[in-house]
């Protein structure tokens, strides 16, 4: 079992779960308490103020996605 998760697939497998994990942390701590705080802003200027680190906690989720998205093509082909 240990010698399959040395070879390159075992070593792409272990960073895309890795990073999965980092994801749902990463949604669970910033992502998700911060859209909550923006659903429930009362005025424009709250919104206004919430809204750019909102947007920056979902790009950094976004591109993580990707990168795992990626991992899972390259170990379609072994790699």
């Amino acid at each position: 079992m240990l010698g399959e998760l040395r070879t390159a697939y075992g070593v792409t497998f272990i960073a895309s779960v890795v990073l999965t994990i980092g994801i749902a942390v990463i949604g669970a701590r910033l992502t998700g308490p911060m859209f909550s705080k923006l659903s429930g802003a009362m005025s424009r200027e709250e919104v206004d103020a919430l809204l750019p680190r909102a947007s920056r906690y979902a790009r950094i989720e976004l591109a993580a996605f990707l990168v795992v998205f990626t991992l899972m093509i390259a170990m379609r082909f072994g790699l």
